[in-house]
């Protein structure tokens, strides 16, 4: 929950004032501050209920982080670091839950739509998640994973995937920045993946559509365009990969099932 919360803010207040409310489900991977810094600012989440807007929210998110969801979410607005508290935001909503998730959970959300979690590898607790929707369509999203071994897909990482129309996943690294052969120091350890990992779980896995993203922040436009490229070539030279798509995300990208 970052920069994508701006997007998804603008886009959803005329119909926020046009059905009266909202009823959103925030999947919390892991509190990360790049992950969840963009809550504070989440323009709908200040529409007072005595307007008559009348806005639900559910936070879905792990409960062995030191402190569970709710309590990394409202610290992060404690007074005196930003002006309006957790308190406030509740006294103005209509609703709102916190779901405490664990591996292999699976949560029913609204109009037939089932989220699957899985734990994935990434310093503190962080859950990958997979959606099934009631049509049978599945979207994957497994942000901030680091593999083990390039050429074996960890097994929970290939549960969320398998079979997605769309795998939207980490990708932040070349191999060599991975090792350390570029970019000064290894990153072994700080929970991110490469083109190779991708491309091994992506075959094996058998999905459609690979998006990339968690882009590393000193990764130019053309970085990113090479690590899709590259991602492309190695899944296209692995036997079962012809027509698996990849696409490196970008800010405003739409993805249709």
């Amino acid at each position: 929950m970052g920069t994508g919360l701006r997007a998804l803010g603008n886009s959803l207040f005329q119909e926020m004032f046009r059905n009266g409310g909202l009823n959103v489900t925030f999947i919390v991977s892991h509190v990360h501050w790049d992950h969840i810094h963009g809550l504070p600012f989440y323009g709908p989440f200040y529409i007072n209920k005595e307007t008559g807007v009348k806005n639900s929210w559910t936070f879905c998110g792990g409960v062995t982080w030191q402190k569970t969801a709710e309590m990394c979410l409202r610290g992060q607005m404690d007074p005196p670091t930003f002006p309006v508290s957790w308190d406030e935001i509740e006294k103005i909503t209509a609703e709102m839950k916190f779901v405490g998730v664990y591996d292999q959970m699976v949560y029913d959300s609204t109009d037939g739509l089932k989220i699957i979690f899985g734990k994935i590898n990434h310093p503190q607790e962080t859950y990958g998640t997979r959606f099934v929707f009631p049509d049978g369509k599945v979207i994957a999203y497994t942000t901030d994973n680091e593999p083990f071994d390039p050429n074996i897909p960890d097994p929970r990482l290939l549960r969320l995937a398998k079979g997605a129309d769309i795998w939207i996943t980490d990708c932040q690294y070349t191999k060599d920045q991975y090792h350390g052969k570029f970019g000064g120091v290894p990153r072994h350890g700080w929970g991110h993946s490469y083109p190779e990992a991708v491309a091994a779980t992506a075959v094996q896995a058998e999905v459609k559509t690979v998006v990339l993203f968690h882009h590393d922040p000193e990764s130019s436009d053309e970085k990113i365009r090479s690590v899709q490229d590259q991602t492309q070539d190695l899944i296209d030279g692995m036997m079962g990969g012809k027509g698996i798509k990849v696409i490196a995300a970008y800010e405003g990208l739409q993805l249709k099932l």
